[in-house]
């Protein structure tokens, strides 16, 4: 698809939007500081489905089945590994650096199932990435942060999944789809926070959270979740996917600098390196298909035979 000019007012939108993902790290960051992971996971999923589930009706394209695993996957999958990544000490710039390898994960699922093919460009760009997560683990304070990061993977692993499920489902009212998958993906939190971190994450729960934490959990459930999706996909239908991908790029810059203004994250010489090297292979991998095809028309253009050559007779 030929390159369409952006209004400058989707521009700041795009603008905006990472800049509140980049953002909502942090936000979970200062929550699980008074709630537990597990049933930060079920408030912020709760919220996404009440009340809208009342008012809207369940898209009748997708089945039962489809919305209930999307649910799993990015309610009990993506949120919850990333909750406790953040909870097992990796910091909230770091979890969202390392989240974007769901770009790389959604690319190979690609290859997998539908027989998609990578370029050149796409295998050398995957290559820098994981040489920059390498420097992630390696600059890894202690185990804890070791562990949280595997468990960022996770949430990436599982964020990917949830774009091929996108991809692969006849979907029309994207949003009444993520208000259901939000109920859906409710139960299943909730009875794991319970088998896992037993009743006291209930009684703090009957016994109230400070204000900060009912507007951490307003901001996740529906600043980030409902109206940031929201958008973005909105801004997917107008413009080509190529055009609006790249802009995720500012979500890992933005996390880690908000996450070194509000915990003084320290931010070590590796750290920056890493993250140089990741957020490089992320705008050479989104930008890959474009510039394959620059090179391809450079390519042609140089090998044609030049007109003005003087004909030597």
């Amino acid at each position: 698809m030929a390159c369409q000019k952006i209004a400058a007012k989707d521009i700041y939108t795009l603008i905006a939007i990472t800049l509140l993902w980049g953002a909502n790290f942090s936000v979970i960051g200062v929550s699980l500081n008074t709630v537990d992971p597990y049933m930060l996971t079920a408030l912020r999923f709760t919220c996404c489905a009440f009340p809208l589930v009342c008012f809207l009706k369940k898209p009748e394209s997708v089945s039962y089945l489809s919305i209930l695993l999307y649910g799993l996957l990015f309610g009990a999958g993506m949120a919850g590994f990333l909750n406790i990544a953040i909870a097992w000490g990796t910091s909230p710039g770091v979890a969202s650096l390392v989240l974007q390898f769901s770009a790389f994960f959604t690319v190979i699922w690609g290859v997998l199932l539908f027989r998609e093919k990578l370029n050149a460009i796409e295998v050398v760009a995957i290559l820098i990435a994981l040489a920059g997560l390498a420097l992630v683990i390696h600059a890894s304070d202690d185990d804890r942060s070791l562990i949280g990061t595997g468990f960022v993977l996770l949430a990436a692993l599982c964020w990917s999944l949830c774009n091929i499920m996108v991809k692969s489902i006849p979907l029309q009212d994207a949003f009444a789809f993520l208000v259901w998958s939000c109920l859906f993906a409710v139960p299943p939190v909730f009875v794991a926070t319970y088998l896992i971190q037993g009743a006291a994450p209930f009684i703090a729960l009957t016994q109230g959270y400070s204000t900060d934490v009912y507007l951490a959990v307003f901001y996740q459930a529906y600043i980030s979740t409902l109206l940031g999706y929201w958008v973005w996909n909105q801004q997917m239908k107008k413009h080509p996917v190529s055009q609006i991908a790249p802009y995720s790029i500012i979500v890992p810059l933005s996390g880690l600098f908000i996450s070194w203004w509000i915990f003084n994250e320290d931010i070590s010489t590796e750290k920056v390196v890493a993250a140089l090297i990741t957020i490089i292979a992320l705008g050479l991998f989104m930008n890959s298909r474009r510039l394959a095809a620059y090179i391809d028309r450079s390519a042609r253009f140089y090998a044609r035979p030049s007109s003005s050559t003087p004909d030597k007779r």
